[in-house]
């Protein structure tokens, strides 16, 4: 008897799922990046990349006034779910094949989570072959190569 993935996931109910919440995230970072690639005629990269991304999420409205301040100051940050990895799981997943052929071709990550008056998602992904032609700092990457998504909390 031969054992395909198929059988296996059907005898075995196993299998990747991805919650309906996280795959509207998903769509809407993909929609965005179409967008944003659309206005500057960009095309995917097949080279090495960097993605750096900030989650400005929101202050909770039930926070006492000194406890808001520390949020938007920095002092607090969030160490609640959902954790930075789900962030990025799910910007790196809505960017393959749009601005990037494969995920496998990321090199480098960073993701930062902040309190923020206005929730937001910031993407930005280099090639890292900027790092190689002596670019300097990371302003220079997004102006030389660099490509960035803003979005706005759902």
């Amino acid at each position: 008897m031969v054992v395909t993935e198929a059988f296996i996931r059907k005898v075995c109910r196993i299998g990747m799922y991805t919650p309906a919440g996280t795959r509207k995230f998903e769509a809407s970072i993909k929609r965005q990046a179409i967008i944003d690639i659309g206005c500057r005629k960009a095309r995917k990269t097949e080279r090495p990349v960097i993605i750096a991304m900030t989650a400005s999420l929101p202050i909770p409205d039930s926070w006492p006034d000194w406890k808001k301040r520390a949020a938007r100051d920095g002092t607090i940050l969030p160490s609640s779910k959902p954790d930075f990895d789900n962030y990025e799981k799910a910007a790196v997943d809505a960017l393959n094949g749009v601005v990037y052929l494969d995920d496998a071709q990321i090199v480098e990550s960073h993701t930062r989570l902040v309190y923020s008056d206005t929730p937001s998602l910031s993407i930005t992904v280099w090639e890292s072959d900027a790092i190689q032609a002596g670019v300097a700092n990371r302003a220079e990457f997004y102006r030389l190569l660099g490509l960035q998504i803003e979005m706005p909390a759902a």
